[in-house]
C-alpha cells in the first residue's frame, strides 16, 4: 500500500479557469481505474442546494455542489471574488464568468 495524490480537475466554459482538488489516499496497488469502488477517494460531501442564493447566482431552481477540504482545493490565481454574504464567498471565471467555486468564511 502506498501514499498517493487523487486529482479531479474541473474548467470553466471557456477553459481559463482550471480548478483542481488533490485528495490524498492509501493506494492498495495498481491504477485508480482498477480499484474497488471503497477504495477511490470521496469528495467531503455532494449535494444539491435550492437555497435562495444559490438560485439567484446561479439562475437555476438547485445547483449541484461538491465539497472538498480546503486544503485539498487550488483556484487559479486571478478567479473573481464576489462575497455574496457574510459567511460565502462565490468565485467565477476573470474571462467567461462562468460560476466554478463556494468558499464558506465559516466552518459549516
Amino acid at each position: 500500500m502506498t501514499d498517493d495524490i487523487y486529482t479531479i480537475t474541473a474548467k470553466c466554459f471557456c477553459k481559463h479557469s482550471v480548478i483542481k482538488a488533490r485528495m490524498p489516499f492509501k493506494n492498495p496497488g495498481g491504477k485508480i481505474e482498477d480499484l474497488p469502488d471503497s477504495a477511490v477517494p470521496k469528495p467531503w460531501v455532494s449535494l444539491c442546494c435550492h437555497c435562495t442564493m444559490c438560485r439567484r447566482f446561479h439562475g437555476a431552481p438547485y445547483v449541484h455542489w461538491i465539497a472538498f477540504y480546503e486544503h485539498e482545493v487550488e483556484y487559479p490565481k486571478d478567479v473573481e471574488a464576489y462575497r455574496s454574504s457574510e459567511r460565502n464567498s462565490r468565485y467565477t471565471c476573470p474571462k467567461c464568468h462562468s460560476r466554478i467555486g463556494n468558499q464558506p468564511h465559516q466552518p459549516l
